[in-house]
């Protein structure tokens, strides 16, 4: 395999070939003019390809053989990206280097540069920018978020500082959906139920899905809306339908991005993303022209405890309290929190399938602290460190993503390592891998459930080590300014629902089934389909307050 060539040594390559193009033409243009035609557009096509600002002196990654075309070293990313990243991440991990995505060239820094970034304003580095690209534009509506801030600001602004305000209806709303989703698994009424020792065949992905839907709704947009059924199917599409989308533009030649509308109309999920949002529309814009009403006549003694109030009420102009663009946030809301927290959930069972041996520990640690304080509180959920320890090891294992810190250059920047970064670069970390790395974890390729529990057992660190705490080797959340504003109730969604299912049941790879091998889309990480997951109903110990179920011992 030849060495990676640099983006300084391909531009000299590409001068030559422009210039080869235009002798070409000028040859063939005087006799041959239908062959000039065809020279002339090659030509084109080479400098639209070739001089489109390329400029960063760092070596492109993944190539097999240096005359390898750069779209064939790009569709090998699509299914390879977790290999090309780590051979790539092993030799310049204190540098940087360049992944060539079907869509992009991303520039991957090393992780001691993220602190002289992390803090730089939207008008120098753009988080949203990035993330807007990652995930189609315009051509998924996830652009709105240029537009404004607003779901940011009532994020931060109103649902963080009142976090344990929604303790409650989470808990309320995870058990009532926990009854309804696991009515298959036997003895949900009776301990002495003849089946209640029964193995029963569940689609972890779909029970997940559902619960963490519910909650998300109960938060975003709360009762009776969060049970409505239109509602909670679009949520769940509309993930599915953005992915859809997005995927497909990226595998779209870039010499054709001004044809990318007429492309996206003919995406199945294009049309499916946009009944969702018309759905999204119909069902919340009442609630948004009530709260509006409301507003003119003084206001509500008791205003309704969610998301879309608070963003009613944070919007400081009229483009912003359009009510059918705040009914459409709430979609995109779900589009930046459903997915992320069901797949790791998924992740977690899938570990409690894998390492039995710790379950039994786990469970005496959550009925302690729900023995000791009768309610699932945020001091309860808190003393849970053990489980907290759990996922966050299943985490680093099962990473979302292969890249984080992601960030578009709106003005040009030179690192302290001297590497100048153009306008319109966009850069990243190497998330998954910096948490593979041997001289930042011992024994990384390790499952250890209790590696972040002994760390914060050290004197000083006891409130560190934490699943939403983010640092140079935690960047999934981001890192700084502009880390994602929800991670704190992503932790309270993830912890309640794991510890409820640990308590509830027991949980076992189907016989000839195990746990999945992770493989790579683009830069995203999933399970690999095919595992088959058993669930048995637990009768949870007298003094407990258990969660969607009412049978006891």
């Amino acid at each position: 395999m030849a060495s990676s060539p640099s983006y300084r040594h391909i531009a000299a390559r590409q001068g030559e070939a422009a210039r080869a193009y235009a002798v070409l033409a000028r040859d063939y243009a005087r006799d041959r003019p239908f062959t000039a035609g065809i020279v002339f557009l090659l030509f084109v096509l080479a400098c639209t390809r070739l001089f489109s600002g390329e400029t960063v002196d760092a070596p492109l990654v993944g190539r097999k053989w240096w005359w390898e075309p750069r779209w064939l070293t790009r569709t090998r990313f699509f299914s390879n990206g977790w290999a090309i990243m780590g051979a790539a991440y092993d030799k310049y991990k204190d540098t940087a280097f360049v992944v060539q995505r079907s869509d992009a060239d991303i520039v991957m820094l090393s992780n001691r540069c993220i602190d002289e970034l992390r803090n730089m304003p939207e008008e120098k580095l753009s988080a949203i920018e990035a993330h807007t690209r990652n995930f189609g534009g315009p051509y998924t509506t996830i652009d709105m978020a240029i537009e404004s801030n607003l779901h940011t600001r009532a994020v931060q602004q109103s649902l963080n500082p009142n976090i344990a305000k929604f303790h409650a209806p989470m808990e309320d709303e995870l058990s009532w959906a926990l009854v309804n989703y696991t009515k298959h698994i036997s003895g949900s009424h009776s301990s002495k139920s003849s089946s209640s020792n029964l193995w029963h065949v569940t689609d972890v992905e779909d029970l997940l899905l559902n619960l963490i839907a519910h909650i998300s709704a109960r938060i975003f947009v709360g009762l009776p809306l969060c049970r409505h059924e239109d509602w909670i199917r679009i949520n769940k599409a509309c993930t599915i339908n953005v992915f859809e989308v997005a995927l497909t533009l990226r595998g779209v030649p870039r010499f054709l991005k001004p044809f990318y509308p007429l492309v996206a109309c003919m995406i199945p999920g294009w049309w499916r993303l946009h009944e969702n949002i018309s759905t999204a529309k119909r069902l919340a814009m009442p609630m948004v022209f009530e709260h509006l009403q409301a507003k003119k006549s003084g206001g509500l003694k008791d205003p309704p405890l969610n998301l879309l109030t608070w963003m009613v009420d944070a919007a400081m102009n009229p483009t912003e309290a359009d009510p059918a663009k705040i009914a459409h946030r709430q979609i995109l809301l779900g589009i930046g929190s459903i997915y992320t927290t069901k797949l790791a959930l998924v992740h977690i069972c899938y570990d409690y399938c894998a390492y039995p041996q710790y379950l039994a520990e786990l469970r005496e640690e959550v009925e302690e602290a729900l023995t000791e304080s009768g309610t699932w509180d945020r001091a309860t959920l808190d003393k849970m460190v053990k489980l907290e320890s759990f996922m966050s090891e299943s985490q680093r294992m099962n990473p979302p993503n292969l890249i984080a810190f992601n960030r578009i250059v709106k003005t040009p920047l030179t690192l302290h390592n001297g590497l100048h970064l153009p306008a319109n670069t966009q850069i990243g970390v190497a998330a998954a891998h910096i948490q593979k790395d041997p001289d930042n974890f011992f024994e990384p390729d390790r499952f250890d459930p209790w590696r972040y529990y002994q760390s914060r057992q050290h004197p000083g660190e006891e409130r560190k080590h934490r699943f939403a705490m983010t640092d140079l080797n935690h960047v999934h959340f981001g890192h700084g300014k502009f880390a994602c504003p929800g991670r704190q109730l992503a932790l309270t969604d993830i912890k309640m629902t794991a510890a409820a299912l640990l308590l509830n049941f027991d949980m076992r790879f189907k016989e000839g089934s195990k746990r999945p091998r992770n493989i790579s889309v683009h830069e995203m990480v999933f399970p690999e389909p095919g595992s088959v997951v058993e669930f048995r109903r637990r009768a949870v110990r007298q003094g407990v307050p258990a969660l969607g179920v009412d049978i006891s011992i």
